[in-house]
């Protein structure tokens, strides 16, 4: 076991369990992310990465982790031992249902657009009550319903699970699971702020260097419903076309600092899909990139910081951007899930 490569499902620790194997083995680590990506996240181009790759693992010892399919053939050719990360399951063994009902309670300001589905029931309130059976076949059920919104502001449906089980031979018991989803709502049209975006010159590179060419668009905020003190800030849309079919929409969000800033740490809440990643850009007074940051693949909504520290120059515009799952190689248009500012920290330096 001396040519150890690490897979699996995102989020499964797979270069974390990668570096640890490195550090107890006396093995050196191959990051794949470094011979990828090039300055400012550039991609590099597949045959250059490929012979990266390959003089890489030209080594008689090493680990390794990561899913990048354009040089499976090379590092799994090489490697005498292939360890595959899963997600863990979640499941309570012996638990049998024996019957459940889901109510959907819609948001207000919004009533159903066309016939409920035949399993449920519209009641007075406006809500549906939909029944589920059939859980001996094992196949996974679910309702779809569409919803038009008579009303601008919150649109967030709320759903409840009721449930009844058994455990083996015990008594039956009671299961109730309650969420919300959130739907977009989209603001009144009208120009808005682009923060000087499209003007920095990372932008403008970016937008230059795909064939056919990145289009960059502007769009009202999308609403969801924030965490308390959130705040939903405009959004610029970065679409990049590459082929019929083939569209993903990043959500970017500009913070232009007042005073120019020698630090920053930003608490972002993060609202899904699972597998996007939340990247932060920090550019100076003169638009030029100063650092770039960025979470790995987030699987759990919630609160993640990120911090831009220890920069050669002060501080005036911040980037955030909730990316894609899969970038550019997508079959069809995800949305992103939107950015949400819950605290921004500003260190300034003392004169």
């Amino acid at each position: 076991m001396h040519r150890i490569t690490v897979i699996g499902t995102p989020g499964t620790g797979k270069t974390t369990l990668a570096q640890q194997l490195a550090a107890r083995l006396g093995y050196p680590f191959i990051e794949l992310d470094a011979l990828f990506w090039e300055p400012n996240w550039t991609p590099v181009a597949t045959p250059i990465f490929r012979e990266r790759v390959t003089q890489a693992l030209a080594g008689a010892a090493w680990t390794t982790g990561g899913n990048y399919s354009v040089a499976r053939d090379l590092i799994w050719q090489r490697s005498d031992t292939v360890i595959w990360l899963d997600s863990v399951r979640n499941d309570t063994p012996g638990r049998t249902f024996i019957g459940a009902a889901l109510i959907a309670r819609l948001p207000a300001g919004a009533v159903l657009d066309g016939p409920a589905d035949g399993r449920c029931q519209v009641e007075a309130d406006g809500s549906l009550t939909c029944a589920l059976t059939g859980f001996e076949t094992g196949v996974a059920q679910g309702f779809r319903f569409a919803v038009k919104l008579t009303s601008a502001g919150v649109a967030a449906a709320s759903f409840e699970l009721n449930a009844v089980y058994t455990e083996g031979a015990g008594p039956q018991q009671t299961l109730r699971l309650t969420t919300r989803a959130n739907t977009t709502v989209h603001a009144a049209g009208g120009a808005l702020p682009d923060c000087g975006y499209p003007n920095l010159p990372f932008v403008r590179d970016l937008l230059a260097r795909r064939a056919p060419q990145t289009r960059l668009v502007q769009v009202a905020p999308a609403i969801y419903e924030p965490p308390g003190g959130a705040i939903q800030s405009y959004r610029h849309v970065l679409t990049a076309d590459d082929g019929p079919g083939r569209l993903v929409d990043d959500l970017t969000t500009v913070v232009v600092l007042q005073r120019v800033a020698s630090a920053v740490t930003l608490t972002l809440f993060f609202p899904g899909p699972p597998g996007n990643t939340y990247r932060v850009l920090a550019f100076d007074e003169q638009g030029q990139l100063l650092a770039l940051t960025r979470t790995d693949q987030l699987m759990i909504p919630g609160e993640y910081t990120l911090a831009l520290h220890g920069l050669p120059r002060p501080v005036k515009r911040v980037v955030i951007q909730n990316l894609v799952y899969g970038d550019y190689d997508a079959s069809s248009v995800r949305s992103s899930g939107g950015v949400y500012l819950a605290v921004v920290e500003l260190f300034f330096a003392t004169p």
